[in-house]
Formats: structure tokens, C-alpha cells, sequence
């Protein structure tokens, strides 16, 4: 992972004090102590041993947890993070920069979506795009998912005979290509 979460954004600290703020209360450390351990118990239930495993540690990964009502915050967003998990995902996640918790789940999202989403529910990972893809660098996840898009349009355009002619044409950019393989397929007939 080349990119991890160093510290809460302002936005994340001001969620943790009004959802967690009675946490912070000395005289509420029992009951608090009693909660979070409740909470980590439920993961196996939950989520399975490996995937509770993989969940503590991560929540032990971030050193910059200071209180109770970090942590069960933390553990909150990481209980998320794990209904957007799976081997394609944890390969993936960290290669773009990570702005916080939420940034961290909306990756994961189109992460899922590149992994299971499009109009087959195959995702966008077929041999054509993932050929086409590795040629091409992204900024970010959200780019990469456009780019992604316009490669399957590419792709659900694509019959042996516009594959046989597609090399005699020039693109300006992929909305030409989608343009020309669409009239391509129209010429055939």
C-alpha cells in the first residue's frame, strides 16, 4: 500500500466529537472501556476470524489514536471498509493518495464497481480493457472509472468486422473511437 492514512482531517475530528464526545469524559471510562471491547468481540460474529483479524490490526496500525472515542470511530469506518473488501480491492486500495476515512470508503466503491459493476456485472476488468488500460496512467480511481467506462463502451462496440477496421482510423480521444467503431457498426450493415 503506497498511500495510507496519516491523521484525521478537520472534518473526521469534528464527526469524532459529536458522535463520541460523551467518550471523552473521565467519569464515563468504564462503561466506554466495556463498549469498545463489546465492539471488537462482535467483528468475529460479524465478519468472520480473518476478516476480524485483518480489521484489528489495521485499527492497531494507526498510531495517531489518542482516545476511546478515536478508536471506536475508527473502528466504525473500518467495519465499512470491509463491505468494500476483497482481494482485487486490498491489491488496490493505496495506490492513489488517501485524503481520510471517507475518501478511503468512496475508493473502495469504485473500486467495487471496476471489480463487479457495469451492465453485465462483470465489471470492468475483461481482457479488452484491462489490455487497453495498462497502457494508460490514472490520477485517481475516479478517473481510472470514467476512462474504464468509455473502454467497455469501446468494447460493446466492437464485432470482428470493426475490429478488422478500426486500425484504419485516427482518434482525438476515446468518445471519437466509441463515435467511429458505432459508425463502423452501422457501415456493415
Amino acid at each position: 500500500m503506497k498511500y495510507k492514512i496519516t491523521e484525521f482531517t478537520e472534518e473526521e475530528k469534528q464527526d469524532i466529537q459529536e458522535r463520541y464526545g460523551e467518550w471523552l469524559k473521565p467519569e464515563n471510562i468504564i462503561w466506554v472501556q466495556q463498549e469498545f471491547e463489546d465492539t471488537m468481540s462482535d467483528l468475529t460474529e460479524k465478519f468472520g476470524s480473518e476478516a476480524a483479524i485483518h480489521i484489528s490490526k489495521r485499527l492497531e496500525s494507526f498510531s495517531f489514536l489518542k482516545s476511546y472515542s478515536e478508536r471506536i470511530w475508527c473502528l466504525e469506518k473500518l467495519k465499512d471498509h470491509q463491505f468494500h473488501a476483497s482481494p482485487y480491492i486490498e491489491s488496490r486500495i493505496g495506490d492513489h493518495p488517501i485524503n481520510g476515512f471517507n475518501d478511503e470508503t468512496t475508493q473502495r466503491i469504485i473500486l467495487e464497481v471496476l471489480e463487479t459493476g457495469g451492465l453485465d456485472g462483470k465489471g470492468f476488468l475483461s481482457d479488452f480493457i484491462e489490455n487497453r488500460a495498462k497502457e494508460m496512467s490514472f490520477e485517481s480511481f475516479d478517473e481510472e472509472m470514467k476512462i474504464r467506462q468509455k473502454l467497455a463502451d469501446c468494447e460493446m462496440h466492437t464485432t470482428p468486422y470493426v475490429a478488422k477496421r478500426i486500425g484504419d482510423y485516427e482518434f482525438k480521444d476515446l468518445n471519437d473511437e466509441i463515435f467511429k467503431r458505432i459508425n463502423l457498426q452501422k457501415d456493415k450493415y
